[in-house]
């Protein structure tokens, strides 16, 4: 077997303003000895790229997989950065299996650590979501779920996310192989941190005016159309208000609504 770190992974991802959601399958041949546009490593090791079997994918033919030992012991990817966040929920999940180099089965060993991190200025810092080592996790012959979540408020609307593996050496000669990588923010269709039974929108469908009333003072307004653009904004600074929708487009759209106590929320209406 030969002493390299194998990168394997195939991009398929669209974000808009009302969502992002990726899907990292690892699988396209295409890719063998590359790096993807938008994704970056320091580390030499990770310039390259193959096909591996199934016995060492958790989905399809192909997994993203670094070689980890004493003379190579750390290792970083960064995904692209993606634009368009909500301040809803973003949950985020990987498949991973640690085995020994040689032996190719679990490792028994203090491994080391693995750990996920993201970033809303792209790559200007960075926020732990977890870690995964020998303490929190026990290595198996199957690939397990690693999953964690952003929670609703944290990351702003119209923003940008882009994440980072960081993988360090502790002991032994093994191989992290990561498979099946996944984001996904979904746009609200009903009122969530509003609270719906005190928020009127209407009438919806539309076709001139829309009237919105809650029982706070609503401070910020925007319209989105559903590739993320922006159509307007305003600061009404009342409970009670009319949107003029006559310069809008029929289709869908998406409302922006926060609040003076800072509830948020985004709401899904018809212009026809």
């Amino acid at each position: 077997m030969k002493k390299i770190t194998f990168l394997f992974f195939n991009i398929l991802s669209f974000c808009c303003y009302s969502q992002i959601s990726v899907s990292e399958n690892f699988d396209d041949p295409d890719i063998a000895y590359d790096i993807p546009d938008g994704w970056t490593t320091d580390d030499a090791w990770f310039g390259y790229l193959t096909y591996v079997s199934d016995s060492f994918s958790c989905s399809g033919d192909q997994a993203f997989n670094a070689n980890l030992y004493e003379e190579s012991p750390y290792g970083v990817i960064e995904t692209p950065n993606y634009q368009g966040t909500l301040t809803t929920a973003l949950n985020v999940s990987y498949n991973l299996l640690i085995l020994d180099y040689y032996e190719e089965t679990p490792v028994d060993y203090n491994f080391g650590n693995i750990e996920l991190l993201y970033s809303t200025d792209n790559g200007g810092s960075w926020i732990s979501l977890g870690s995964k080592n020998s303490s929190n996790f026990t290595s198996t012959s199957s690939c397990q779920t690693v999953s964690y979540t952003i929670n609703q408020g944290v990351l702003n609307s119209g923003g940008t996310i882009k994440f980072k593996f960081d993988m360090e050496w502790n002991e032994g000669d093994f191989i992290f192989f990561i498979d099946d990588f996944v984001i996904n923010q979904s746009a609200t269709a009903s009122v969530s941190d509003l609270n719906k039974d005190n928020l009127r929108l209407y009438p919806n469908p539309t076709s001139e005016i829309l009237n919105i009333s809650y029982t706070d003072e609503i401070t910020s307004v925007k319209v989105f159309d559903l590739f993320g653009r922006k159509i307007l904004t305003q600061t009404p600074n009342t409970s009670k208000f009319t949107l003029s929708t006559t310069m809008l487009s029929s289709g869908t759209y998406l409302l922006g609504l926060e609040t003076k106590s800072g509830e948020k929320s985004v709401v899904k209406f018809i212009k026809i």
